[in-house]
C-alpha cells in the first residue's frame, strides 16, 4: 500500500506527477499533516530526500493514525495530509492528488493470517482466500493498494 498526498475537495487541482511539481506543491503549503507512525514516517523520509524538510518544519503538523484529516478538512488555507492513498481516497472531503514519485515511495506490506485460537476459522480462511481473489485485487488496486 503506497503513500500519497491529497488535499480538501474544494482545494484547486495541484500537479505532483514530477517530483519537482511534488517538491513545489509541498513548498507553497501552509499547513502539512501525516500520522507518527509507518507511512508518516515514509513522507518524513521523502521530505528529507527532497531537502525540504528544514524549509516545512513550522508548516507540519504530525498527528495519531485517524487524526490526518481534521486539521486538513478544518482548515482555511493551502493545506495537504499525506497518508495512506486508500484512506485518503475514501475520506469524505478529501481528493486524491497522488502517490509519491519513484525513491521517495515506501511500500507497506500488510499479512492476513489464520489465529489458531480462533472460533471463526471458516470465515477467516474464506476472507484471506477473498483478499487474494481477482476481485479483491481489482476493488484494492483501484483504491491504490498494489
Amino acid at each position: 500500500m503506497g503513500v500519497g498526498l491529497g488535499n480538501r475537495i474544494s482545494s484547486p487541482p495541484y500537479d505532483i506527477s514530477t517530483t519537482e511539481r511534488f517538491k513545489e506543491t509541498l513548498l507553497s503549503a501552509d499547513m502539512l499533516v501525516f500520522n507518527n507512525v509507518a507511512s508518516g514516517n515514509t513522507f518524513a523520509k521523502a521530505l528529507e530526500k527532497l531537502r525540504i524538510a528544514e524549509a516545512l518544519k513550522a508548516k507540519v503538523v504530525r498527528t495519531a493514525p485517524n487524526g490526518i484529516f481534521d486539521p486538513v478538512l478544518n482548515g482555511k488555507g493551502n493545506d495537504f495530509v499525506a497518508g495512506t492513498m486508500p484512506l485518503i481516497a475514501t475520506t469524505i472531503g478529501i481528493k486524491l492528488l497522488g502517490p509519491l514519485r519513484g525513491d521517495l515511495q515506501n511500500y507497506l506490506i500488510y499479512t492476513a493470517v489464520v489465529m489458531v485460537s480462533t472460533s471463526q476459522r471458516e470465515a477467516a480462511e474464506n476472507f484471506i482466500k477473498f483478499l487474494t481473489s481477482a476481485k479483491a485485487k481489482a476493488a484494492l488496486a483501484a483504491n491504490g493498494v498494489n
